[in-house]
């Protein structure tokens, strides 16, 4: 989406002259001025020009933004205001690339969205105008300015113009007392305003008598006034003012007798043609016209008609006036005939094409029902409209107003709705689409043929991808690239990339699920180099995040947290501070951190991650943020709190079909509910997902729920003490963590080894175990490894420090053993569970006598979290208020 695209028309006021300045309702809106101003009425009473007025009456910084039809499409709406504060900044830093895609389409437009609003309010003050919002009817868009207005800061003030009830919402405005609306009522001229409009004509002001019957005739409507005072003569205005006996509806027939009509032929017609337009200049008044007279005339009337209204600062674009272009459209229906309209329609189409405003032009060529036109259009458009500028709601309506029969003759019309439907994630109508084209491809030449087959075959691989199937696509995308990684077989260099790079991409994902790092790598390397040819940031951020999921995936933290943060950087400097892949990035971080047993940090990167990475992001990248929130959870204390959000995110996996992630959250579920004591829950979920063992001979790690939850079957072992059962199990795990290289998983079997060992009485092979395990986990500083198992392992590292003396762990052992507590240990044995560390910081805020609210608040925690800790410590302690908390804390040595 490129921001220069957006015409200095769509964000500057239009040049209003000859209008009548309302000073009261200016100074009345400037003196108590409110969060939202809204002037709505029917046309024709001069909202366009009052909205101008209050503009260039303001001093602080403001926004302009004239509503399009074409606006309903979201892209467009956030690129325009986007263009508005980019023209605002001039001179400044602004992050412009923020709003772009460059060919991965967001799911949702969040992102963006509440991106605009942190550039909006970093103005201490700020008014936005946004003129015809009734043009805005789809829902998303209505969404977008509800959203804007709502959570924007109260320094940050909207005026806007509709001619109908608004249809968004701003109930909680209202309530407030922040709305201040400007009505027909207040718009009315009374004689006093109608003396002063005659008075900037330049025409003799009517006496008070025909002041007074104008005001009562024409019941102050400004539209009728502007006319009278423009265009009538003194003799003249009594009969315009007979005819008006009847109200308003004789105007408009007044209009059409003694305006329109009296126009030559011509320019009658050359009227009737433009009002088939969104917005006209004088070039396309010439392309349009019969004969230079009839521009000349026009150009005449433009000048000084109040019904042909300019909508830029310049002066160069106009449009009628909602009014007249009424009439005249319906008027068209009897004047020209259907050839004539849609040859109007398609000269001005081919005028927009030759500047290159594709999208003005195949809107048009539709209109003008030249589908074939409009279809090989679009087929040149799709590769930048589609894949680059993310606008497939607008695809998405130029495909469904084409007969069926053409699109059959222009298949790259389909390709381009099958990448629309697919970046909407509408997959079950791209493989439809895809079948359609299946089915046809021997009646196109044999070069569509190839393009066709090109296109389905990478579309499926892309959405096998994020559907997780890796099984299949890893084999189907080998043979893609082997088949099309040429740039011979492309129309041109940026189709070639961009292409490649998303099937290098998949290409990556799953040769990393399959655990072969080298190909995984080089396939990355490989998307990277294609998504910087092309120029997309989104993709090189996307081959970061998978590149440093590799690295994690072998329990090289410290390369993938190198990775991570350099993704992360770039996302946030080209992407701006919220975008999908910078979510992800920050996930993948927050899990490292937690490793590296910096828990502020990463609770930090979490914050806000993971409403992104359920819209668009790898599972890798849910699991991390879903296990690294769980794990912050609990070593706050809030059990319950990381076990329900456990359970949440299993559900939610389940409805998307997400096998490799609600297994792996059924596996930290079972974990923790085990750590917990809490056999029955784990029995229910491990039964559930197929998780329960005869004996250690049934496991199999061929099988997915074994492979993916054998941390759960191997802590169900040990809490039923099949402590022989469990070693055989792990011996399989340990084999193929050193298969595959997965140091990390390595190190987590070592660790659960020696657990098992020392249940077992065997205190030596216990202490073999762990100290491989710690000679593997000191490298990468695998803290929390150990320490989220600190009760069971706390007896096992000390045991192994006696012989780790001159080892080249003996330094993060030393490191680990001095993050263990007293109370982690369990040393406390009076209770009936020993207080955690956190547990323990808020008993002493107790002693103290603090607040909640001001515990809270020093803990960096909410106040409901807070509550559960209350709740925990109560039930710890056996006690049932904060009094007996701190005598029973302090008799067992808490304080």
């Amino acid at each position: 989406m490129n921001l220069l695209a957006v015409s200095e028309t769509d964000i500057s006021p239009p040049e209003f002259r000859g209008h009548l300045v309302r000073e009261a309702l200016v100074n009345q809106l400037q003196q108590t001025p409110k969060k939202l101003t809204l002037i709505q009425a029917p046309p024709g009473y001069g909202k366009t020009g009052l909205l101008c007025q209050i503009y260039r009456a303001q001093s602080q910084p403001s926004l302009w933004v004239n509503i399009r039809q074409s606006d309903n499409d979201p892209i467009n709406l956030i690129q325009k205001i986007g263009a508005a504060i980019a023209a605002l900044k001039s001179g400044e830093s602004f992050k412009s690339s923020q709003y772009q895609s460059d060919g991965f389409t967001p799911p949702s437009f969040n992102p963006w969205i509440f991106s605009l609003i942190d550039e909006l309010n970093e103005f201490n003050t700020l008014d936005i105008y946004l003129n015809d919002v009734d043009f805005l009817q789809e829902v998303s868009v209505l969404d977008i300015l509800n959203r804007l207005i709502r959570n924007t800061s109260p320094n940050v003030r909207f005026y806007i113009t509709t001619a109908k009830a608004a249809s968004f919402s701003y109930a909680h405005l209202l309530m407030e007392n922040q709305v201040a609306s400007i009505t027909q009522e207040a718009l009315r001229f009374g004689k006093a305003e109608i003396a002063q409009v005659f008075k900037l004509a330049g025409a003799t002001t009517p006496c008070a008598g025909l002041l007074q019957k104008m005001v009562d005739l024409t019941e102050g409507w400004p539209a009728a006034i502007y006319f009278a005072a423009i265009n009538l003569e003194a003799s003249s205005l009594e009969s315009f003012l007979a005819e008006l006996s009847h109200g308003q509806v004789a105007f408009d027939r007044y209009f059409v007798e003694r305006v329109f009509e009296r126009q030559s032929f011509g320019v009658q017609k050359l009227m009737l043609k433009l009002a088939m337009l969104d917005r006209f200049n004088i070039e396309i008044c010439q392309l349009l016209s019969e004969g230079d007279d009839e521009t000349q005339q026009l150009i005449s009337y433009i000048k000084n008609n109040t019904f042909i209204s300019p909508i830029d600062a310049s002066g160069t674009w106009f449009r009628f006036h909602q009014l007249f272009n009424i009439f005249l459209r319906k008027r068209c229906q009897f004047d020209l005939t259907a050839n004539e309209q849609n040859q109007a329609r398609l000269k001005a189409a081919h005028w927009f094409k030759e500047l290159n405003n594709e999208e003005e032009a195949i809107g048009l060529a539709l209109q003008a029902k030249a589908y074939n036109q409009a279809a090989l259009w679009m087929e040149e458009a799709f590769p930048t409209v589609v894949v680059r500028y993310a606008k497939h709601v607008t695809y998405l309506d130029w495909f469904k107003a084409l007969p069926e029969d053409v699109v059959n003759q222009h298949p790259r019309v389909r390709i381009g709705y099958i990448w629309s439907l697919s970046a909407g994630r509408q997959f079950l109508a791209a493989i439809e689409q895809m079948s359609l084209l299946g089915r046809n491809k021997q009646s196109y030449s044999a070069r569509v043929q190839k393009e066709i087959t090109r296109v389905v075959a990478l579309a499926n691989c892309a959405a096998k991808a994020l559907k997780d199937e890796v099984k299949t696509v890893a084999t189907e995308v080998t043979q893609w690239l082997s088949e099309w990684n040429d740039d011979s077989h492309y129309k041109n260099i940026n189709d070639y990339h961009y292409e490649l790079g998303i099937a290098w991409l998949v290409k990556g994902f799953s040769e990393k699920c399959n655990s072969d790092f080298i190909q995984a790598r080089s396939a990355l390397n490989h998307a990277m180099e294609h998504f910087q040819a092309y120029g997309s940031y989104y993709g090189q951020c996307w081959a970061r995040s998978l590149s440093a999921i590799t690295y994690a995936k072998q329990g090289f933290h410290h390369e993938a947290l190198k990775e991570a943060k350099e993704g992360y950087e770039q996302a946030q400097k080209q992407l701006g501070d919220k975008s999908h892949p910078g979510y992800g990035l920050a996930a993948l971080m927050a899990a490292i951190n937690y490793e590296y047993d910096e828990l502020e940090l990463a609770d930090k990167y979490l914050d806000g991650a993971l409403e992104y990475l359920k819209e668009q992001s790898s599972t890798d990248m849910l699991i991390a943020a879903y296990e690294t929130k769980t794990r912050l959870f609990m070593n706050d204390g809030a059990v319950e709190e990381g076990i329900g959000f456990l359970k949440d995110g299993i559900k939610w996996a389940e409805s998307q079909s997400l096998k490799r992630l609600y297994l792996r959250l059924a596996d930290e579920l079972v974990v923790w509910l085990l750590r917990h004591h809490r056999v029955a829950e784990a029995e229910q979920y491990s039964s559930h997902y197929d998780l329960i063992l005869g004996d250690a001979a049934g496991f199999q790690l061929d099988r997915l729920e074994h492979k993916i939850a054998a941390r759960s079957i191997v802590y169900r072992m040990l809490d039923k003490q099949e402590y022989e059962g469990a070693l055989m199990v792990l011996k399989q795990l340990i084999d193929r963590a050193e298969q595959f290289g997965h140091l990390r998983r390595l190190a987590e079997w070592l660790k659960l080894e020696a657990i098992t060992y020392w249940l077992a009485g065997e205190k030596d092979p216990s202490k073999q175990a762990i100290t491989k395990a710690l000679g593997i986990a000191s490298a990468q500083n695998y803290y929390r490894l150990f320490l989220d198992d600190v009760a069971l392992l706390s007896p096992i590292l000390k045991y192994a420090e006696a012989g780790a003396k001159g080892s080249s762990h003996h330094a993060f052992l030393q490191a680990l053993l001095n993050k263990i507590t007293p109370e982690e240990e369990g040393v406390v044995s009076n209770s009936v569970d020993a207080l955690t560390v956190k547990e323990t910081a808020i008993i002493k805020k107790l002693e103290q006598g603090s607040a909640n609210k001001d515990i809270a608040a020093e803990l960096y925690i909410s106040e409901g979290t807070l509550k559960w800790h209350l709740h925990n410590i109560y039930s710890k302690l056996q006690v049932k208020n904060r009094s007996s908390a701190v005598l029973v804390a302090r008799e067992q040595g808490y304080l």
